[in-house]
């Protein structure tokens, strides 16, 4: 299988074949058994010279403080790291390492139902420090160099869950842009680490460049494993754990391969769905930059997405790739023994509509209509998703967004903020311990997320006064004092709390100044939806130093339209080191700034850009003739009803 050359029966599940595929395509980019599985004194002393020795493990009783201790001695290290790399090159499962103890955490605090807790499983502390050392980092080390780390994974290295809110919301902006009808379905998988069957995992472990021995080492371990149960009162006696010909499955919440493990298996779902052509292309209107995204994924929330910017392409038939999309992608989840979530999925679809003044806005889709998308499940079956409209808001990658509304972030934000405004009021603290606690506890809470927050400058400064109005006395302001107090420095004598809006800018331009003119998603995301807002405005290539108040106006509502707005007001000027749209001819102009200048009015220029962007103009030059003094007689003529171009 790991070489390609099998046979398939046709009764094989067709998300099967194609992770065998897939799996086969990743073992031709990487040499087989290209991870090191023995482990040298040095790594064993870093990896446990950085732990905790108040953390919980190991049933035995051999905790993080026997290794944490032995670190410091170059013969214990020696001996810890050489025992451990015996028993993975052999690959043998000490009987030790086949008991765990199982503890059930609040996932929310004070919530103790028995389905809202989270339960974690604390491994032998050696057992644990390889399975990070070889398959945490070596294996996603060997991924990464041999560049077979998608773009779609966000929980990699150098990549933050804000940046897959930002993608998103880009992706909402882009579509306005271009009015094209799409889809983005966000499903769920249900327990990801513990429903991947060891067959499957073997298989991608081994095709990433693991060895047979560490691999069977560890899948061996948890099909034999034992759980005690840690409670408040003690740890159990007894435990309970696989029975004859039913091994446990999956990676264990708390082993420190789950993380690698699941994504890598995530990777080779994602290599499969990418070749059937699902996702959304993005592609720049000038620079013609091109970025294929199939989805936006960090661990098991998933967004996948449908762009097509081909003119012929209708709502009907988004819904129809988006459920194909998402048929794929459930078939291949099911190949490696997880399902989804029917409850936690949903889906948007997303196209406009055009009045007699031509004047756009979202259709709204009538229960009536058979555009459902159904998510298959494991025995055969499928179930219809949740269709959300457009304008409710959805919270994914803990960021609140909606295809058409801007303000959803901004509620999200305010919410959080009076809940801790209230908490504080309770809490008793001195003015000192307060304004400490709003700095490290409540700006960091509040702030997840602003980055792509595309809400004005006035809303936000609006938003932020009602939780800064019960906060004030608490940090000794009283509360009819001026509002400027409460967000000026306390090196003038104000109570320093962060000002949202400004907060907002600065969060905003350091993702465009990390990815703007990258290659990344958010780069080519980023320059598709500034060159298309140039085009919008046709005022000038560098529309950072315009005017927001004056031509703000010409541009959709999006990121770029919201930055834009910041630096204006602040008075601060970007400006694109890029050389797109360079005049084509000698003494020209953009057209639009011909029209200013010929002295057309506000309202009779924004009829005049309606006009222009329907005819695809950017200069004075595309209208004429080639001898630059006679209008191109096609611009003096109507078309006929229903014609383009």
């Amino acid at each position: 299988m790991l070489d390609g050359s099998y046979e398939t029966t046709p009764d094989l599940h067709l998300g099967t074949k194609l992770m065998f595929d897939s799996i086969a395509r990743i073992r031709r980019h990487i040499p087989p058994n290209s991870i090191n599985q023995l482990i040298n004194r040095r790594d064993w002393q870093y990896t446990w010279k950085h732990k905790q020795e108040a953390t919980s493990s190991s049933q035995s009783g051999l905790h993080f403080g026997h290794y944490v201790s032995g670190a410091d001695s170059d013969m214990i290290s020696d001996v810890h790291a050489l025992k451990t790399s015996i028993a993975l090159h052999h690959g043998i499962a000490l009987a030790r390492w086949k008991k765990g103890l199982c503890v059930m955490l609040e996932k929310a605090p004070g919530v103790r139902l028995i389905s809202k807790l989270r339960a974690i499983l604390l491994m032998e502390a050696d057992f644990n420090a390889a399975n990070k050392i070889i398959f945490g980092q070596r294996m996603l080390n060997n991924v990464r160099k041999y560049k077979l780390m998608p773009d779609e994974i966000f929980s990699e290295k150098q990549r933050m869950a804000e940046d897959g809110i930002l993608s998103k919301v880009l992706f909402y902006d882009i579509l306005r842009q271009l009015k094209a009808p799409a889809g983005l379905a966000s499903i769920d998988a249900a327990n990801c680490y513990d429903r991947v069957a060891h067959a499957v995992a073997s298989l991608v472990f081994r095709a990433v460049g693991a060895q047979l021995p560490m691999t069977r080492t560890m899948l061996s371990a948890i099909q034999q494993m034992q759980f005690f149960l840690r409670t408040s009162l003690g740890d159990s006696d007894r435990a309970v754990g696989a029975r004859l010909q039913l091994n446990t499955q999956g990676f264990m919440q708390g082993n420190g391969a789950s993380p690698a493990g699941w994504t890598v298996v995530s990777i080779t779902i994602l290599h499969a769905h990418k070749a059937q052509g699902h996702g959304a292309s993005f592609l720049c209107p000038v620079s013609s930059k091109r970025k294929d995204l199939s989805c936006i994924l960090y661990v098991d929330d998933t967004d996948l997405l449908h762009l097509s910017q081909n003119e012929d392409s209708s709502i009907q038939d988004a819904h129809s790739a988006l459920q194909a999309s998402v048929t794929s992608w459930g078939n291949l989840l099911i190949a490696t023994g997880g399902a989804l979530k029917p409850e936690k999925c949903f889906y948007y679809l997303i196209s406009y509509k055009w009045d007699t003044r031509g004047q756009w806005s979202y259709q709204e889709f009538q229960e009536s209509e058979p555009l459902s998308i159904a998510v298959p499940l494991p025995d055969g079956s499928s179930v219809c998703i949740q269709q959300l409209p457009v304008s409710t808001p959805s919270t994914t990658l803990g960021g609140t967004s909606s295809p058409s509304n801007t303000q959803a972030a901004l509620d999200t934000l305010s919410t959080k903020a009076m809940t801790w405004a209230g908490q504080a009021r309770n809490s008793g603290l001195k003015p000192r311990d307060f304004h400490i606690s709003v700095h490290r506890k409540f700006w960091p809470k509040v702030k997840y997320g602003l980055c792509a927050n595309t809400s004005s400058l006035q809303d936000l400064s609006a938003s932020m006064h009602r939780p800064y109005f019960w906060m004030a006395p608490i940090g000794g302001l009283i509360r009819s004092a001026r509002r400027e107090l409460r967000s000026l420095d306390t090196g003038f004598y104000g109570l320093g709390f962060p000002h949202w809006g400004i907060e907002a800018l600065i969060e905003a331009y350091r993702k465009f100044y990390t990815h703007y003119g990258t290659t990344s998603v958010l780069g080519v995301q980023l320059q598709m939806s500034l060159e298309l807002l140039i085009c919008e405005a046709g005022i000038s290539h560098q529309p950072f130093t315009l005017s927001y108040s004056k031509y703000g106006s010409y541009a959709t509502e999006g990121f770029c339209k919201s930055l834009w707005e910041k630096l204006d007001h602040f008075h601060c000027h970007l400006f694109l080191n890029h050389k797109l749209f360079q005049l084509p001819r000698e003494q020209d102009r953009w057209l639009m700034a011909a029209f200013e200048q010929s002295g057309y009015s506000q309202e009779e220029r924004k009829i005049l850009n309606t006009v222009r962007i329907h005819q695809q103009v950017l200069y004075e030059s595309d209208v004429f003739e080639a001898d630059g003094r006679s209008i191109d007689s096609k611009y003096l003529t109507l078309r006929e009803v229903g014609t383009t171009g």
